[in-house]
């Protein structure tokens, strides 16, 4: 049942990362290309003064954004712990509801909010700020703020995880010895749940660290970090060997960072007995605070997006009356619409193929009789690899095939990471599935075909069709790799390429109204995912 899963996550993840490896010990031609000469030379011109810059800008900016979400998730994952446990499934769920809209789009609306003309300027002069407009947009603040804002509901689920586990008893214990709140805090709680906290953190690094799109959005271009190095050696400089031993360190950092999680794991394994215990805070009120203050930062700039949908004003981010004309005009513009069906067609066909081959993945691992690791590792590498990095391997496998490349190419690589999401979904239901009702049809007569299909497809179905609304939403939100992957031309451009080309080179008011729509279609498609697994947990 693994097999054609394995058999794709091979050939399109596992081989792309292999020629890449490749290509980072080879020599770049006089005028671009291959040249077949081994050299280490690539690796050197990693630690030259020039890109050794590059790299500690990068990993300043990616660990200050990772601090600060820490630093914000924290309290924010706490609070929710200490509210009532029927309303916590909901409070996390619109905590990382922002985290499935569309990225570019997420992105953008910081646009909005930091610019000269934008929300945080015109309440400075409504406030009787006389001075010039701040310059919030285009310096390294920004970044890290985008960074941030787009990565921190992972980072609150993550440490949530770890929170709802810890074992309240420890708590109480710490506090009748007589240990005050904080050192209480940091001697036992903080320590218990550091492997959700480097779970997050390790999210946030190795995504920031490989990022391109948010330095190019928020920081103007001023700000180059690895993941733009990256972009400029493959798309523009034509130095595939250089860029593809910079994709081969980003693999490193990452793969560092996962054994460092591991590790923190072992170390702070504990069982949970007793809930988190209620006056870990001070109060009630300021859990309530918490939550007003991070829910509020997650969706101003989405709330702000909306109202200017619908802005009468032909600027972009300026109010001047209610109107629908921008969702009129929307309506007629061809280029968003053949973008918007391009976008249909890769999301559907990538949906079907990666539904079908995540379902045989997830059976054929709960079936086994021993539990293999590195059909673990393989099946949940989508997950953790860098776009980036998984964007420019797969770029070097269609150059190296004469692939050309369009709708096709992007539908392959779509079904990369959708089919990890699917097989994370349906094992989750598969873990509680009951097999004996499978020997026992068997032992009735049954083949495993009539099994299949009389018994454990109807229970998984709630799953199977959760998974495959998630993976449609992630296809349809997905840049960096169709990107890479869909060649010259317009013929193959998708939405979100039509929404950054639209961000990066003339900004009209019909992006307020095209983002709208998105982030409704991804909201509707995760409500609806959401609704099927509470459905078939409570069966």
């Amino acid at each position: 049942m693994a097999l054609p899963a394995v058999a794709w996550l091979v050939l399109f993840m596992v081989v792309p990362c292999l020629i890449i490896l490749t290509y980072a010990f080879l020599t770049r031609g006089l005028y671009g290309g291959i040249e077949y000469t081994l050299t280490a030379e690539n690796f050197q011109r990693v630690i030259d003064p020039l890109y050794a810059k590059i790299f500690l800008t990068s990993v300043r900016i990616a660990g200050l954004a990772t601090l600060l979400a820490i630093l914000i998730a924290y309290p924010a994952a706490y609070a929710i712990c200490l509210a009532p446990k029927r309303t916590q499934p909901l409070l996390l769920f619109f905590a990382v509801l922002p985290f499935w809209s569309n990225y570019l789009i997420r992105t953008y609306a910081w646009i909005v909010l930091l610019n000269r003309e934008g929300l945080i300027n015109n309440l400075l002069r409504w406030f009787g700020y006389q001075g010039e407009p701040l310059a919030l947009l285009y310096s390294e603040g920004a970044v890290i703020t985008g960074l941030v804002y787009n990565y921190l509901p992972f980072v609150i689920l993550a440490i949530y995880s770890s929170l709802s586990r810890l074992n309240g008893e420890l708590l109480e214990a710490s506090r009748d010895l007589g240990a005050s709140r904080v050192r209480t805090f940091f001697r036992v709680t903080l320590p218990l749940t550091m492997p959700g906290v480097a779970a997050g953190g390790v999210f946030v690094f190795v995504l920031s660290i490989g990022n391109f799109v948010t330095p190019a959005l928020l920081g103007g271009g001023r700000f180059q970090m690895i993941g733009n190095l990256v972009y400029d050696q493959f798309l523009t400089a034509n130095d595939w060997p250089f860029g593809a031993a910079l994709g081969m360190v980003l693999i490193a950092i990452m793969i560092g960072l996962l054994f460092l999680q591991a590790a923190l794991r072992r170390a702070s394994a504990a069982k949970s007995r007793r809930p988190l215990m209620a006056d870990a805070l001070r109060t009630k009120l300021t859990g309530r605070t918490i939550l007003v203050l991070v829910f509020g930062f997650l969706y101003l700039p989405i709330a702000v997006l909306v109202l200017l949908s619908f802005n009468a004003s032909g600027l972009p981010t300026t109010w001047s009356g209610f109107s629908l004309r921008w969702y009129v005009s929307l309506a007629s513009n061809s280029d968003i619409l053949h973008a918007a069906w391009n976008t249909l067609v890769v999301a559907i066909f990538a949906t079907l193929i990666a539904t079908v081959l995540g379902t045989m993945l997830a059976i054929g691992m709960e079936t086994r009789k021993r539990k293999s690791t590195a059909l673990e590792a393989l099946a949940f590498a989508p997950m953790v690899i860098p776009d980036i990095v998984l964007a420019v391997a797969l770029l070097t496998l269609f150059s190296r095939l004469n692939v050309t490349m369009g709708l096709s190419t992007i539908i392959i690589s779509h079904v990369i990471f959708d089919l990890a999401f699917v097989c994370s979904v349906v094992r989750a239901r598969l873990k509680n599935f009951d097999f004996s009702i499978v020997e026992a049809s068997r032992d009735l007569g049954a083949s495993s075909f009539t099994t299949f299909w009389r018994i454990t497809f109807p229970v998984l179905l709630p799953a199977i069709i959760a998974g495959a609304l998630l993976a449609f939403t992630l296809s349809v939100d997905e840049f960096i790799i169709a990107f890479f992957t869909s060649g010259a031309g317009r013929s193959s451009i998708t939405l979100p390429m039509q929404i950054y080309s639209m961000i990066r080179f003339g900004v009209t008011p019909e992006i307020n109204a095209l983002a709208t729509i998105v982030m409704g279609v991804s909201a509707a498609a995760l409500l609806l995912s959401q609704w099927l697994n509470k459905e078939q947990m409570t069966r």
